[in-house]
């Protein structure tokens, strides 16, 4: 059997190179390129996601803030004396005058309790958008609710937006009518209408419908397009994913574009925001990117192909003259050349070979240049850098380095590296000089004595030197002076020991409130150990009431103002409570930038023992008025239901106590203080239709157990096995029951009807302070009465103060001590960002 002829070989060689070209080379980059435009893609996807979806939650946020700000002046309007006492003929006066400096709300009407209009201001001439006395807004607003909506559209004014208020009759205790007004929605609307997506992107706005009430094309808003037909719409309309859980929508838009889209909802409102972006525009970076990184491919395919074919075709040529040629281009000889007329398959190597000879021969001339620059750049360096031989002695210094001693580079060479420290010094460098003869590169700090005698603190990364076969032939080493932050280190730890021995509690936090120091003192006194405290939050070791006052006031003050000054509770590791006064300061880089919280903390406890003692022998009438101001004086939720159980324990001492509100077919527990496990209670819900909760709705009186573990109907709601008296005041609104006080103690018999009387009125008054504050109105009519309650307090404690003239003697010790700090800080070259008030009060 005769074989079939093969192929040449320079054909074979050919199909060969190619194919692994193509293998190696080729098709991985078609790989890693359809993988990287898939990872492109799905990042400009998430990229358009955030940059759209924040547009359209910041127009959102603008819209409903200005909707608040508007609704608060109404519900200021409202409760102006004339509306409150029902005096409608000066309450118009009030209105005139109010709408003169609000000019943006365009109508401002009230309504009487039975639905009838009795006064009405407006700038323009509008018929009632309603009935009033059937429209949802007054009814709305007759339950004491806040109602907004009812969008009109009014010819050449635009959108106005329908609000309605309660005017509440303090005396009578209920709502004697309606403020209700229009906004003017224009300026809002303009500016949404001016907010761009991108370079041709838009945002716009839909109602509760889906009808379109704002559009950079306003004939879309007159037309009431309905716009549900968006597949962005649809999904806001039927509270579909979060955004942040998916891609953006990719839809035709009302004008047929296509675009994509995210939206944001108007909460308050039940509107929605939607942005859209050309697709086109959104992925224009991403198909400029793809077509060169396309076209690279096609070419690296096609020269690859060429480069195999070359190579193949003239590697057939005699290789000895180019092989002769690499050993004396690898013996140093310079130049080498090699003949690449010849036509075959090896001229076009020779040619190469002798661009590669050249290119050589460039290399070392632009290393010799590289040294240069290389010898320049030590010179010129800001670091020391020192180089010695295996005795020792100095081969090189740069300037920097001659500088920092006191020398020049002449007068340093040659010298022994001993002759620039001490015996001291010479000891360690002898030990460290072993380990650079074992090959150990390290870094350590040094002291080193200057030309003057004085002494240079620095900082060493050294490294030995080898020869060729590795033997040690010396050392080199870079240098940094870092004698100033010695000193300072130096001067900070005299601060530390004066800030360790003083009685009063030091905390050093950074700017997220994490702990890096605490003093002696608050170790003893906390209970904690250095290990527990440092590293961790100072918000771990706050009471609840001091975490809120650290996030809302403590930590906002000191990064607007650089100080705050208060008093709040601080928790021992055992759970104790005690009142401190607190110091804040905030220091500060040299640049300005804030970097650290200073905290000092003076317990209180024996000047808030002292005033307990002055309100316990204080008449329960005055208790309650003042308990009564206490609670009016906030309009926080959490703070006023903390502030019921704090004044409750001035009126009725308790061990526990808990705050219930009825909310739908259940009773939360809203508040709670003196259990072990107060999230048994807090945020728990339970059923209202307990008997003693049922007798209470009915009798609205306080009832009282003497033992509570000993009768047959007392449920254990929670953390209740301590529980033995018992008792429990209805908090009244009026005639509505709105919720209960739970008061406890671990002691039979603790409640009667003393207790009850006393109660009863403090449940009526905190019931009075929780709906307020629910309503988010401002209680100002007695201020003035608490001011001069204020006073005559201030008088009772500058009389105690007088009293304890040793605490006066302490607190002058107090103020030198802290100007003896902030000396040593400034020393230390750290300035507060603002003076300490104990220091700027003197």
């Amino acid at each position: 059997m005769v074989k079939p002829p093969s192929l040449p070989w320079w054909r074979r060689l050919t199909i060969q190179l190619v194919v692994l070209v193509l293998v190696f080379t080729v098709l991985p980059q078609i790989v890693l390129r359809t993988y990287n435009l898939q990872l492109i893609r799905v990042e400009t996807l998430h990229t358009i996601q955030r940059n759209n979806l924040a547009q359209a939650e910041n127009v959102a946020r603008q819209l409903t803030a200005a909707i608040d700000n508007q609704t608060g002046l109404l519900q200021l309007l409202a409760d102006s004396p004339p509306l409150r006492a029902g005096d409608w003929e000066s309450a118009r006066y009030e209105l005139e005058r109010f709408q003169v400096r609000h000019q943006e709300i365009a109508t401002l009407t009230i309504i009487d309790a039975v639905g009838k209009e009795r006064a009405q201001v407006s700038i323009i001439d509008v018929e009632p958008p309603c009935v009033w006395d059937e429209a949802p807004c007054f009814r709305t607003a007759m339950k004491g609710e806040i109602y907004a909506g009812d969008l009109h559209f009014i010819s050449g004014l635009g959108q106005r937006l329908l609000v309605a208020v309660p005017i509440f009759d303090r005396a009578r205790q209920e709502v004697i009518g309606v403020l209700a007004a229009q906004l003017s929605l224009r300026p809002l609307l303009e500016q949404l209408n001016a907010t761009q997506i991108g370079e041709k992107g838009y945002v716009y706005l839909v109602d509760g419908q889906g009808r379109i009430i704002a559009h950079p094309d306003i004939s879309l808003v007159l037309a009431q397009v309905d716009g549900r037909s968006i597949p962005e719409v649809d999904d806001l309309l039927n509270g579909g994913l979060e955004q942040n859980e998916r891609a953006p929508s990719e839809y035709d838009s009302l004008s047929g574009e296509r675009v994509f889209g995210v939206h944001a909802p108007v909460e308050k409102l039940g509107w929605g925001v939607i942005a859209e972006q050309p697709v086109d525009e959104a992925l224009a970076l991403m198909r400029r990117q793809s077509s060169p990184r396309t076209f690279m491919l096609f070419s690296s395919l096609l020269l690859s192909v060429i480069l195999a074919a070359a190579l193949s075709y003239f590697l057939a040529r005699p290789v000895r003259r180019l092989t002769h040629a690499a050993q004396q281009l690898a013996s140093g000889k310079r130049p080498v050349h090699v003949d690449s007329s010849a036509k075959n398959e090896i001229g076009q190597l020779a040619s190469v070979f002798n661009q590669m000879t050249h290119n050589i021969q460039a290399a070392e001339e632009a290393l010799r240049e590289s040294e240069t620059k290389y010898r320049q750049l030590v010179e010129l360096a800001q670091e020391g850098i020192w180089v010695i031989d295996k005795d020792a002695n100095t081969t090189f210094v740069n300037p920097s380095m001659a500088k920092m001693l006191g020398y020049t580079p002449q007068e340093m060479m040659g010298k022994h590296l001993f002759s620039f420290m001490d015996e001291r010094g010479a000891a360690i460098a002898t030990r460290n000089l072993e380990r650079r003869e074992q090959g150990i590169v390290e870094q350590h700090d040094f002291e080193f004595l200057r030309k003057d005698g004085a002494r240079i603190y620095t900082t060493i990364e050294t490294a030995p030197i080898t020869d060729e076969v590795g033997d040690y032939v010396g050392a080199i080493a870079g240098m940094i002076d870092i004698t100033e932050r010695v000193q300072a280190e130096d001067e900070i730890k005299k601060l530390s020991k004066v800030i360790e021995t003083t009685s009063q509690l030091v905390v050093i936090t950074d700017l997220e409130g994490k702990v890096f120091y605490v003093n002696a003192a608050y170790l003893e006194i906390s209970g904690y150990t250095q290990e527990e405290v440092v590293g961790g939050s100072m918000f771990e070791f706050s009471s609840e009431d001091g975490v809120v006052k650290l996030e809302a006031e403590v930590m906002p003050a000191l990064l607007s103002t650089g100080h705050w000054r208060g008093e709040m509770t601080v928790r021992k590791k055992d759970g104790v409570i005690f009142p401190a006064e607190l110091i804040c300061s905030l220091l500060t880089t040299e640049f300005g930038e804030p970097e650290y919280f200073v905290a000092v903390f003076f317990d209180i406890s024996e000047r808030k023992q002292v005033e307990v003692e002055l309100r316990k022998y204080a008449q329960q009438l005055e208790t309650l008025q003042r308990v009564t101001a206490v609670l009016t004086a906030s309009l926080s939720l959490d703070k006023v239901l903390n502030l019921i159980l704090e004044q409750l324990a001035l009126v009725v001492p308790y061990d526990s106590a808990t705050i219930f509100m009825h909310e739908d077919e259940h009773l939360r527990g809203v508040a709670a203080q003196g259990y072990v496990h107060p999230e048994k209670i807090i945020n728990q819900t339970f059923p209202s239709d307990d008997n003693f909760f049922l007798e209470l709705l009915e009798r609205k009186e306080p009832m009282y157990l003497a033992d509570a573990q000993a009768h047959a109907q007392f449920d254990t709601w929670g953390d209740s096995d301590h529980i033995r008296g018992w008792m429990t005041a209805p908090m009244l609104v009026g005639e509505t029951v709105i919720g209960y006080l739970s008061i406890d103690s671990v002691k039979v018999g603790a409640f009667g009807p003393e207790e009850a009387a006393l109660a009863l009125p403090f449940a009526n008054q905190a019931a009075q302070a929780i709906e307020n504050a629910r309503l988010h109105e401002q209680i100002k009519r007695h201020a003035d009465e608490l001011e001069g309650r204020v006073r005559e307090r201030t008088a009772e404690l500058n009389q105690l103060v007088q009293l304890m003239a040793g605490r006066e003697v302490r607190m002058a010790e107090l103020k030198q001590a802290i100007k003896k700090l902030r000396k040593q800080l400034q020393d230390a070259g750290m300035h507060p960002i603002a003076d300490d008030p104990l220091i700027s009060s003197q």
